[in-house]
Formats: structure tokens, sequence, C-alpha cells
């Protein structure tokens, strides 16, 4: 009887030890790393054609009680989804988060996809590289909270139109030896890149675009000249950052664009090119500035064309394997 008493002992002692969670990763400095809270609330959750959306989920808060936000489009798909990171244009001056695009988040969202509408801070409030440091900020919260939030955090992609498709690039063409990821707000460190990348009519070479003082570009750059500052117009620049490392790109440029001239969309595909980086490049035909304002004759490809394009672009950029392995 005593030797089964002492049996039964060491067993409940080999359970008690085995329970205990194991210890924190320490960081460099010998403290470790706050565990993540969970993720705020959303302060709307509304019905969407395809699923639900979480509005102004505030993913970040910066000095000063500054905080800002996103929309989490989920699908009706039960387990964590592939995300796509949506970042709005207005010339870094303007637009909004809200509405996303509707009819395409809505057939994102039918085959599967998550859709994070972010907000970023605008020129005429904090200039270069803001922009990319809240972008990055969103990809770090969804990817801390990835699973209160039913995120993959190994299927993350962004898109974005016009300045957001510039801030889409960087993004995908970024990383911490690049010197544009945010400073560490005390949380867990996780990585900020995607594994895919596109682009809707994004520039994506400031420094080809003529001097301007009150363009959106100098604007941007907090008023300088690109004499005054040629390393952050190059920081600024995606085709700057085009390594082998890079993420596959999706891009779509129309011919016919005032805005962002069509030598911006060849800039990028040979910069890719050059760097041996994946891309699909649509070089549309009668169109201006987005398929939104299309000219005379039809674009082609058409817009359905574009769209079909893209899903298969998402479904193939998420089959490969990540260009590094995400930290948690």
């Amino acid at each position: 009887m005593n030797a089964l008493r002492n049996l039964k002992l060491v067993v409940a002692i080999a359970i008690a030890v085995l329970a205990v969670p194991a210890p924190d990763r320490v960081a460099a400095d010998g403290d470790p790393p706050a565990p993540p809270a969970s993720p705020p609330p959303a302060a709307r959750t509304a019905r969407h054609a395809s699923g639900t959306v979480d509005e102004d989920i505030v993913y970040a808060e910066l000095e000063g009680g500054r905080k800002l936000h996103l929309d989490l489009y989920r699908p009706r798909h039960e387990g964590p989804r592939p995300t796509i990171v949506w970042i709005h244009g207005g010339s870094w001056l303007g637009g909004n988060k809200r509405p996303a695009p509707r009819g395409l988040v809505g057939r994102l969202l039918e085959r599967g996809y998550a859709v994070a509408a972010v907000e970023y801070r605008f020129s005429n409030e904090a200039p270069f590289p803001a922009q990319i440091h809240d972008v990055k900020r969103a990809v770090r919260f969804l990817r801390r909270h990835a699973a209160a939030l039913r995120v993959d955090p190994d299927r993350l992609a962004s898109w974005g139109f016009s300045a957001g498709g510039h801030l889409s690039l960087l993004l995908g063409m970024t990383d911490g030896d690049d010197g544009l990821e945010p400073p560490p707000d005390g949380g867990p460190e996780v990585s900020t890149r995607v594994r895919a990348a596109a682009s809707w009519v994004g520039p994506t070479d400031l420094r080809l675009y003529p001097p301007a003082a009150d363009g959106p570009i100098q604007k941007l750059m907090g008023g300088k000249p690109q004499g005054e500052a040629p390393d952050l117009y190059r920081l600024g620049s995606p085709v700057a950052h085009a390594t082998a490392d890079d993420p596959p790109a999706f891009l779509v440029y129309g011919k016919l664009d005032w805005l962002v001239p069509f030598e911006q969309a060849t800039a990028i595909q040979a910069a890719l090119d050059r760097a041996g980086v994946s891309n699909v490049a649509l070089w549309v035909d009668n169109m201006g500035h987005g398929n939104q304002m299309p000219l005379m004759p039809p674009m082609k490809p058409t817009k359905d064309e574009v769209e079909a394009a893209f899903f298969r672009f998402l479904e193939s950029a998420f089959r490969r394997a990540p260009v590094l392995k995400y930290r948690e």
C-alpha cells in the first residue's frame, strides 16, 4: 500500500509539473516580453452582404492619445482566415477607410478572405514615414491578436489604391533593414511583412515627379523638395527597395493616367524583374486614374478580368511558402 501511495504521489507531482506553462521568451535585455492583451472591442458590428464588419477597432494609440482604427470585414467561414489589408487613396492628404470598395470586398468575403480596412495619418498631420509606420502598426496588431480576430497570421496580404497602392508596395517590400519600421511599443515582437502586395495605380518612384511646393508628394515629404532631401525621397520610393526576398506583387495601371504617369508602372515592374521578384502586371488600355474613371472606348482588360486575375494572384501567393517565418 505504501508503495502504491508513493507511486500515486510521484504521478501527481509529474502531472503538476507538466501543467506549468513554459516561461515566456526572454528578450535580449533580460525582460520577458509582455503577453498580447485582448484586442480592443469594435465600436460597432454591422452586417455585410457577405458577412459582418467590426468597425473602428483601435489598432494603435500614439502619443497624445491619438487613436488609429481599422474596420475588419469577416466572411461567414469559420476558423482563421487569410486577410487582405486594404489601404485607401487620397494623395496622402485625405480619403477614408470606409467605405472600402464594397463590390470587390464582398467578392473577397465570398471567397473566404477577411479584409482589414485601415486608417492612417495624413501628411498635414504627420509627414512621411508616419503613413507607412501606421500601416505596419496595423499589420503588427493583426498578427499579435490573430487568434482573437480569427485572422491567419501567416496569410496576410496588402492591397491599395493610388496613395494606398504606394503604401501597399512599401509594406510588401520593406522590413527591419530598410529603416521604415514603426518604433517598438513594448508589445511582443512580430513581423510586419506580408505574403503579397497589390497596387492599383500607386506611385512607385517619387523621384520622377517634378518639384511642386503645393503638390501632394512634396507635402508628404514635409514640404521638402527632392534637392533638399534626396535620401527621404529614395526611402519613400518602392522601386528603391526591390530585393529578391520580396513577396509577389500585383500591379494595375492605366495607360492614360494623368495623375500617376505610366512611367511609374514600368519603373516598378523593371525594378521587380531586376530583383527576380514574381509579379503580375496589368496595363489597362483606355483607363485613367483607376477603373472608376474609364475613358472611351471600354477598358481592356475589363474590370471583371482585372478582378479575376487578382483572385488568381491571391490564391497563388497564399499557396507559396512564406518569404520568412513570422515570429509570434
